[in-house]
């Protein structure tokens, strides 16, 4: 192999990991013209983000000071723009739960009395009216947080005005009506097998018939508000503060231990960090971490990928210019959603952020970490990428911009990718790049 060909193939490398960080490009913010920038951030905090449908679904807004009804806006990754696709009637949308191909957001603060609270389903498969329904069907209910479905029946989770004990509700007719569980509120974790309903004071494992009670270390007061997703035979839960920067680790409960004297699992990696959310894309747990840089201007954020929560590979590091509040993946590209913080000097009245409400593109960069030559000329390379991310490996004998081949494509399983060029001997010189 002749020398131009290594200088060649080494300029490559080089050039890669000459940029550590991915740009994160600013895609717009639909929240901005009902919530001013010289306002309040706090409606405007991106607090949670979801993937369903093709879209990615967006929920804001504030329930401290009544800032709804709310609208429900989406994006398709189509240039800046945002779909305003619903509004529902309550203050604030928290969370977004998905079972079964439906989305699912509970009521958090109704803009309507306290009779009922609210419940809204989005099922594109239900014939006839496929999309949203709103359920206002929830008797006493002041504010749901954590919703479920489990072998074929409803679980919401309320507050009331006082009047009415707290509760955990059950429908057996998709939430045109319920009947009271438990007199608690609660968290929901939904296995295999079994529901975990994980209560203020008092934990069930509940397979639909009997409650069991049960006392698993969790190392977390509740998994109401927490970041939590299914992965393998488990849960990935952190519990952050969603509104400050402080340290929240991760942890890892099995499913078998949820029982009396289970324990939840550290993991080791996060001990320390803010993570910030957590997202579950097959068998591959994405986590996003945030540290603050300059106040209020920038924040660096780390998202990592892991397929069995001992190693941890960087997918993604980048800065924005705002709270790391949310994120979700959506063609090969990370979307991240910023947020407000607390400020001390200003009390719980206005909560800081001037990019709250912005979403963010980032496009995770592969690189290139090894290359070695065998004897007969051939090339093997190396590459650290982003797991269940598209992936094309190409060459060129003079980096003219026609002039590049297609060595491979592939969707990885894990983080590393390995590639050995049988043509390379044949080209006095040769160029790589990789993309996703």
């Amino acid at each position: 192999m002749n020398k131009s060909f290594v200088a060649a193939v080494v300029a490559s490398l080089v050039s890669h990991f000459s940029s550590a960080e991915d740009a994160a490009v600013r895609i717009g913010n639909p929240l901005l013209a009902r919530y001013p920038a010289s306002g309040d951030a706090r409606p405007r905090s991106i607090w949670d983000m979801h993937y369903f449908n093709g879209r990615i679904y967006i929920g804001s807004g504030d329930y401290w000071s009544n800032s709804g009804p709310t609208d429900i806006w989406t994006y398709n990754g189509d240039g800046t723009n945002f779909l305003k696709e619903f509004t529902v009637d309550d203050e604030m949308v928290l969370d977004f739960f998905e079972f079964e191909n439906k989305l699912l957001i509970p009521g958090n603060d109704a803009t309507e009395d306290w009779s009922f609270e609210n419940l809204y389903i989005n099922d594109p498969n239900r014939v006839p009216n496929p999309g949203w329904t709103k359920l206002r069907t929830m008797p006493g209910g002041l504010h749901s947080f954590d919703v479920a479905l489990f072998k074929g029946r409803l679980y919401a989770s309320i507050t009331t005005d006082g009047s009415t004990p707290a509760s955990v509700l059950v429908s057996c007719d998709m939430g045109q009506t319920w009947a009271t569980l438990i007199s608690e509120y609660a968290a929901f974790v939904v296995f295999d097998d079994f529901m975990f309903i994980n209560g203020q004071t008092v934990s069930y494992k509940y397979e639909g018939t009997t409650l069991q009670t049960v006392t698993p270390n969790l190392f977390v007061y509740s998994l109401s508000w927490a970041r939590k997703a299914r992965f393998q035979d488990g849960v990935v839960y952190s519990h952050p503060t969603r509104y400050m920067l402080t340290t929240s680790p991760l942890y890892f409960l099995p499913a078998n231990q949820v029982t009396n004297g289970g324990v939840a699992t550290a993991i080791a990696k996060f001990a320390n960090d803010n993570v910030r959310d957590v997202v579950v894309r097959g068998k591959t747990c994405y986590v996003m971490t945030a540290t603050e840089i300059q106040q209020d201007a920038s924040y660096q954020a780390h998202i990592y990928s892991s397929s069995d929560l001992t190693n941890w590979p960087l997918a993604s590091e980048f800065t924005v210019p705002g709270i790391p509040l949310s994120f979700e993946i959506m063609s090969n590209k990370f979307y991240v959603g910023l947020g407000s913080r607390y400020d001390p000097a200003l009390g719980w009245d206005v909560l800081v952020g001037p990019e709250a409400g912005s979403l963010w593109q980032v496009t995770p960069t592969p690189r290139f970490v090894n290359i070695c030559r065998a004897i007969t000329g051939a090339v093997t390379l190396v590459i650290d990428a982003t797991p269940n991310f598209n992936l094309t490996l190409q060459a060129s004998p003079d980096l003219v911009l026609t002039n590049w081949t297609t060595l491979a494509k592939t969707n990885l399983a894990g983080s590393v990718y390995t590639f050995t060029d049988l043509t390379a001997s044949a080209a006095p010189t040769r160029f790589y790049r990789v993309f996703h």
